[in-house]
């Protein structure tokens, strides 16, 4: 499966998007960890939006295979509230515990466990 470009045809089953999700969090996760390390800012925002458009593209391949109809409403909706959120990190000087950090954190895992739990359609035969 190919998680760079969306699929039409292949399924996205719960245990797939499970293990996705933790394999692209802890790849890009390390890489934006030691790109951190080595003070190199354009590999960190690289990898942050890489991440975010990995994540955003297999919860939209995990949506369309539970039988949500209106895919681009959720990217709009997940844009908007990964851009509100970056704001409010500015506005707050960075804060880790601020209310910035907190929405972000608290909507991308929570479409994490919506998508988890949420069935899926089977094809019609």
């Amino acid at each position: 499966m190919s998680i760079f470009i969306p699929s039409s045809t292949k399924i996205v089953s719960r245990r797939r998007y499970f293990f996705l999700f933790l394999l692209i969090n802890s790849v890009i996760g390390l890489f934006i960890f030691y790109s951190a390390n080595f003070d190199n800012g354009f590999w960190v925002i690289f990898m942050t939006f890489l991440l975010h458009y990995l994540i955003i593209n297999v919860s939209c391949q995990r949506l369309r295979d539970s039988g949500f109809r209106y895919i681009k409403s959720y990217v709009v909706i997940t844009l908007l509230v990964y851009l509100s959120a970056v704001v409010l990190m500015v506005i707050e000087g960075l804060d880790c515990q601020g209310y910035g950090t907190k929405t972000l954190l608290g909507y991308y895992f929570s479409n994490f466990l919506v998508l988890v739990i949420a069935p899926t359609e089977q094809p019609d035969e």
